[in-house]
């Protein structure tokens, strides 16, 4: 799952079709050429997204390797992905993710039964940061700023795991507020591609401190949004002749 996942990431990023099945040599080929375009950013996405664990542990699975080499592949591990440290005045919400009874694993198989999408995918996230993942990192593979994890954090740090979980109320935005994201959505590059509906709830957040839907985020794109709009083709009836005995 987390293999498709990043392939799938990699097609967007690249503007490429999707892979379908290649070869492993290309699929590396393809995995260097996204992750070194944006290094070390991509890098800390793939391994956020496949799971991966720690430098350390993960050089733990090839004691084959040559002393030389084995110090250059921590050495560059580690540069991607440092050790985590607690530091004395370490966030607030630090305490609170690590003294839950459920680990990183247990939140996991919960997200596996829960229904609701979005109860989910914050279930998804918050075992990465339960796991160690920095938050920005975390963010990155669950396709949301690190911002809303924050306040997924802040939630649930005040109310416990279920209210990390809960959807917030939706504010809604002022007419001024409306019309200077309209115009911020309507100065985007007609040429570039198109906008999604996160990056307006994370512009909204950003500007005015409210969350907005995605439904919104979405109705504001297509309302204001400088590029063409999709023709949708309507379905062809077929008629047919009736027949008389």
């Amino acid at each position: 799952m987390g293999r498709d996942r990043l392939f799938t990431r990699i097609a967007r990023d690249l503007g490429a079709e999707p892979f379908g099945e290649i070869a492993d040599a290309y699929q590396g080929l393809a995995v260097l050429a996204w992750m070194f375009e944006a290094w070390p950013t991509r890098a800390q996405a793939a391994l956020a997204i496949l799971g991966a664990v720690r430098a350390r542990r993960q050089m733990q699975r090839w004691p084959g390797l040559d002393t030389d080499v084995h110090a250059q592949v921590e050495a560059l591990l580690l540069a991607i992905w440092p050790d985590q440290q607690h530091p004395a005045d370490r966030a607030w919400w630090r305490e609170w993710i690590e003294s839950l009874p459920e680990t990183g694993d247990d939140l996991r198989a919960q997200a596996a039964r829960e229904q609701l999408p979005h109860r989910r995918a914050r279930l998804m996230a918050l075992a990465d940061v339960r796991d160690g993942l920095p938050v920005e990192v975390a963010a990155e593979a669950a396709g949301v700023i690190a911002r809303t994890i924050y306040i997924w954090l802040r939630h649930g740090a005040a109310n416990g795991l279920d209210a990390a979980l809960e959807r917030p109320r939706w504010l809604y935005l002022t007419e001024p507020q409306v019309m200077e994201l309209a115009a911020w959505i309507a100065a985007a590059p007609p040429d570039g591609p198109r906008w999604r509906s996160n990056r307006v709830q994370g512009e909204a957040l950003r500007r005015f401190g409210t969350e907005i839907s995605i439904h919104v985020a979405d109705r504001l794109l297509r309302r204001h949004g400088p590029w063409r709009r999709r023709k949708v083709l309507k379905k062809r009836r077929l008629s047919v002749a009736p027949v008389y005995d």
